[in-house]
């Protein structure tokens, strides 16, 4: 990925995260637990900081005691989201990418970060992250940019990593962001303009698709950086920066791609996306240009193929990164031009936005949004 400031987003959203809100349980009666918490977190890469706040099922925005919490890195040269934090439900960890390599915290009931003694993991510089959990297992994935390749490690209880086997997998060109679907892998090729497949092992080995990787460019003025996958598992998106198009793949089991039918669809002039939220099914894609960002929301029906909902919507901010509320009718979005997180409630009829709540966060080069339960 060329060091300029790519603004666009990613975000691909797991089961631990599509479910609606707890509802609330009367302390100390049998057998109650204690309310979920929805948590959003921003991580400025370029200072290595993550801010965190609570989010309630208004979109409102509190920001955490402690936040902004050091991230454990030196940070970095890359803008724009890689989505360079990835989150653990089963560990409950936040994986942090850096210049040198992956850091981890520990997320409390309270959202707040307790970074893991230790150094840096990979010493390489660290553009994208993702978590597989398998069964028992978990495994963390890192998209090395200058080394051409993806880390892959096991993740202890108690945070440790260790390296899975075969890795590091050197067969990239030009990684700049990674999206996963359940036990299958996916790597956004800049330099060629293709998309590397894998399938995760028991192990967390990786084995490569058939037919991997997959021409993503329409044409050769295509600028393909960025991939999220449906909250179904069952579709990849990949947005075409120059040509404002959205392709759409089918997932096969052995982590290959199908090109859905209709595909690719018509942006309405967007040049980023970011990903398909909860049950609403609902996909939102962005021109974050130096003077705003338009929004276009589409539908995803059952067959993958995108329907707008509405026009483009002008939010007059350069939309950075994104990520949707468990619900999939909130949709957070950060400035680091202007230093804010907002967010958004969204109609899943038309596709409209209404502002929520907007937060001050004073970033340096916003690379990841990413919204945790917790």
């Amino acid at each position: 990925m060329s060091r300029r400031l790519h603004l666009w987003l990613s975000l691909p959203l797991l089961p631990a995260l599509a479910g609606t809100l707890a509802l609330c349980s009367v302390p100390g009666a049998p057998g109650a637990e204690a309310a979920s918490r929805v948590f959003v977190f921003a991580h400025s890469r370029g200072d290595s900081r993550v801010y965190g706040y609570q989010m309630d099922s208004r979109g409102k925005l509190k920001q955490l005691p402690n936040s902004p919490f050091n991230g454990g890195d030196d940070g970095g040269a890359f803008l724009g989201q890689c989505q360079s934090i990835a989150y653990s439900a089963k560990r409950k960890l936040l994986f942090v990418g850096g210049l040198t390599g992956l850091s981890v915290m520990r997320v409390a009931t309270s959202g707040n970060l307790t970074r893991i003694p230790q150094e840096p993991v990979g010493g390489g510089d660290t553009v994208s992250t993702g978590v597989v959990e398998l069964r028992n297992s978990t495994f963390v994935y890192a998209v090395d940019y200058d080394a051409n390749a993806v880390r892959g490690y096991r993740v202890s209880s108690n945070g440790s990593l260790t390296p899975v086997p075969g890795e590091p997998i050197a067969t990239l060109n030009g990684p700049a962001s990674m999206a996963v679907s359940r036990d299958k892998l996916y790597i956004v090729n800049e330099a060629n303009k293709t998309v590397s497949a894998f399938k995760v092992q028991a192990n967390g080995s990786l084995v490569e698709a058939p037919g991997s990787p997959y021409a993503v460019g329409t044409n050769p003025a295509s600028l393909v950086f960025s991939a999220q996958v449906s909250a179904d598992f069952k579709y990849l998106m990949v947005p075409d920066d120059e040509n404002a198009v959205v392709q759409v793949f089918l997932i096969n089991a052995d982590a290959s791609l199908s090109p859905v039918v209709g595909s690719p669809f018509d942006g309405a002039g967007i040049t980023a996306g970011a990903g398909t939220a909860g049950k609403t099914k609902l996909y939102a894609a962005y021109d974050a240009g130096e003077e705003g960002s338009n929004v276009v929301i589409f539908k995803q029906g059952r067959t993958g193929a995108l329907q707008m909902l509405g026009a483009p919507k002008d939010l007059g901010m350069v939309a950075q990164a994104g990520a949707w509320d468990p619900t999939g009718k909130l949709l957070v979005l950060g400035d680091d031009e202007i230093d804010v997180i907002q967010t958004y409630k969204v109609s899943t009829t038309n596709g409209n936005l209404v502002r929520a709540d907007s937060k001050t966060a004073i970033m340096d080069g916003l690379n990841a949004l990413l919204v945790v339960k917790r």
